[in-house]
């Protein structure tokens, strides 16, 4: 026993010192697995430990905020700082923390820099900005007799880290302009109501939908706009495919014509168990493409969806032209993947790119000429 104790490191010892003391206030201590931190569930309350050995005039913590916000979002939340020794604890509700973290200078990977004076205060932004934890040092009794939380409320670890996932997805959702729906209507994320986050608050009707299987799913995010979906993908109720224009059917402009009458949800699967097998090497490919858009795109002149359409569209094929050209970035793409997985095929994005631009460039030249040439002959022989 003695010589594991004396494999720990200054911190790890404290920290063990720490639950060794939370046990002799007949406390249970329970190591909460499902985060990937140091954090336990004593008693009624869960709490996260960190701690830093004896410092000349401040003790140090890092924490990173992700790591604050799962803690925070647990029931009876908990930081414990040991500060150099047992004796000196400061026991801080994690909800109060989390609202002055904007006050504590962090890295660019979410690292919180947590510094307590030798008051055993921390340290906030600014002039003498400190947060009084006079109140909070060696307050056991806050871990073993925190807050009553009815019955009905209460959540286990593994319940209130999945309303976390949650709401982060709506949250990114809504800053990535998706509108966002969440079924779940009660739990909260950040003291705020899934239901609140959501941009909506009911589904939207769906093409194919099972409405049983919507029950389950976390979070769903829509955009309104046709996604590129391939045309071996789409699944329509027959009275809403009958609403688009199908004496001039294509796939993609029967989305756009359901779209622009507002049904513009779709249910999208992604199975890795489907595949479209186009060709068998690399020429044959680019010559199937060029044949596909020729005679799918430019020599049909009753399309309602619009290759390029929007700004974005433009910006994004600039972008590629401009990337394909000055090799680095498809370059930078293959050697990313292959420092991944290990597998030569990622070297072939560059050359591909450059078999599209070559491809797409020739059909565009020669759409030009032949509008050029059709121009030309209506004013040659006028009707």
């Amino acid at each position: 026993m003695n010589q594991d104790v004396k494999k720990l490191s200054p911190s790890d010892l404290l920290a063990t010192q720490f639950l060794e003391r939370a046990k002799e206030f007949q406390a249970n201590v329970e190591l909460i697995k499902v985060l990937k931190s140091r954090t336990y569930k004593i008693g009624e309350a869960n709490v996260l430990v960190r701690a830093s050995s004896e410092g000349n005039r401040r003790y140090f913590f890092g924490i990173n905020y992700i790591t604050v916000e799962d803690i925070a979002n647990l029931d009876n939340p908990f930081v414990a700082f040991i500060c150099g020794s047992i004796d000196k604890v400061v026991i801080i509700p994690a909800k109060i923390l989390f609202k002055h973290l904007p006050e504590i200078s962090h890295d660019r990977n979410g690292e919180y820099k947590i510094n307590i004076d030798k008051d055993l205060n921390i340290i906030l932004a600014g002039r003498n900005n400190r947060i009084d934890c006079s109140a909070l040092i060696n307050k056991w009794n806050l871990l073993t007799t925190p807050p009553v939380i009815q019955e009905e409320s209460k959540n286990t670890a593994e319940e209130s880290l999945h309303s976390i996932l949650q709401g982060r997805l709506l949250e990114i959702g809504n800053v990535r302009g998706f509108d966002t729906f969440c079924p779940n209507k009660i739990k909260t994320f950040n003291e705020k109501k899934l239901d609140d986050i959501a941009t909506l608050k009911t589904c939207p009707e769906l093409q194919f939908s099972d409405f049983n299987l919507l029950r389950q799913i976390d979070v769903l995010w829509f955009k309104n706009r046709v996604p590129s979906l391939g045309d071996n993908g789409f699944f329509f109720k027959r009275e809403i495919l009958l609403q688009a224009d199908l004496d001039h059917y294509y796939p993609m402009d029967v989305c756009e014509d359901l779209r622009l009458k507002g049904k513009d949800k779709y249910w999208l699967v992604n199975s890795g168990n489907i595949w479209h097998r186009t060709s068998d090497n690399l020429i044959t490919f680019l010559i199937r493409r060029y044949k596909y858009a020729r005679d799918l795109y430019c020599n049909r002149s009753d399309r309602r969806w619009k290759m390029l359409d929007t700004r974005s569209d433009y910006m994004r094929l600039g972008f590629f032209i401009l990337a394909t050209l000055t090799v680095i970035q498809p370059l930078m793409v293959s050697i990313r993947g292959f420092l991944k997985i290990r597998d030569w095929a990622w070297f072939w994005h560059f050359p591909i790119c450059v078999g599209f631009l070559i491809t797409y460039g020739i059909l565009t030249v020669r759409t030009c000429l032949k509008q050029a040439l059709l121009s030309l002959r209506s004013i040659v022989q006028p009707n």
